[in-house]
């Protein structure tokens, strides 16, 4: 399935909506000491509050906001700029007095000859996926309309399309394991498959790989009954090496020695080919 960023129909109805209830002007002519004037509005669908950039008779442009309304003399060149996106939409064309198209181009010049409505359309919320891996580049991962795709790589979803991120990592890469994915710089599972929702834009890194860890323990007279563990594991003596703990934190903790100040618990930070070598400190007690 090919995604798109937007749906002309549905965005169509879902303006039809959202504007049901406003009267379109047309023609209808205010009057003021001077020359006559013609009544400008500046809407946009299906949000409003969208900041226009306009611009009368070549005048610097001014921020206005959707729903805006303005009263240029009769005659009067008139340029609008629309903002690419807005709230995560994407700007699709303008329409004037209803659901009348009138250009796909941001900016559009006119001249006001007469009362006129011009609308900003924009189509559905749009988030971007940014997936990558680390430590290698180019891993396939299966998506859940089982499209593969290689690392690193973006995908666009909307309401119309599958809105959940649905992403099957392989187990193994280069004789690596799959350790854990990190959503927007934070361990988010340490499953290979993950589902995110996607309401906003995210990034998402699949982290592959191992390292060690061994412990030495002070001072000589503790060492014979210290004892010290792995993420809640057996207890081990001093000088043991624990291999393949996958990248990530690896929570250290040591046994109580009679006489000795046990050592605090401590997170151990792995990546990929560490060979980390701690110390498990005991003190003498007072």
């Amino acid at each position: 399935m090919l995604y798109r960023a937007t749906r002309l129909l549905v965005v169509a109805a879902a303006v039809a909506a959202a504007f049901s209830c406003i009267h379109w002007l047309g023609g209808i002519q205010t009057v003021s000491a001077g020359a006559p004037t013609r009544t400008l509005t500046i809407s946009s669908g299906p949000v409003a509050g969208v900041p226009i950039l306009m611009s009368i008779e070549s005048a610097p442009a001014e921020e206005v906001i959707t729903d805006h309304v303005e009263h240029p003399e009769q005659g009067s060149s008139v340029t609008l700029t629309a903002p690419e996106t807005f709230q995560n939409r994407p700007f699709l064309e303008w329409w004037k007095d209803g659901f009348n198209f009138y250009s796909d181009q941001l900016s559009i010049t006119f001249t006001l000859n007469q009362s006129a409505n011009y609308i900003a359309v924009y189509g559905p919320p749009t988030y971007t996926l940014k997936v990558t891996s680390n430590p290698d580049v180019g891993i396939e991962f299966l998506n859940e309309d089982i499209l593969t795709l290689a690392t690193p790589y973006e995908r666009t979803f909307d309401q119309e399309d599958i809105y959940e991120a649905i992403i099957n990592a392989p187990v193994t890469y280069n004789g690596k394991p799959f350790a854990r994915w990190l959503l927007d710089g934070k361990e988010e599972s340490k499953l290979h498959v993950i589902n995110i929702m996607m309401d906003q834009d995210y990034e998402l890194e699949a982290q592959y790989g191992s390292g060690s860890i061994t412990c030495k323990i002070q001072p000589k007279a503790a060492r014979k009954k210290a004892r010290w563990r792995v993420d809640g594991g057996p207890w081990m003596k001093k000088g043991v090496t624990v291999p393949g703990l996958l990248v990530g934190k690896h929570k250290i903790e040591w046994q109580a020695v009679p006489g000795f100040q046990t050592p605090n618990p401590r997170n151990v930070p792995i990546e990929d080919g560490d060979d980390h070598t701690i110390r498990g400190r005991y003190f003498p007690e007072k």
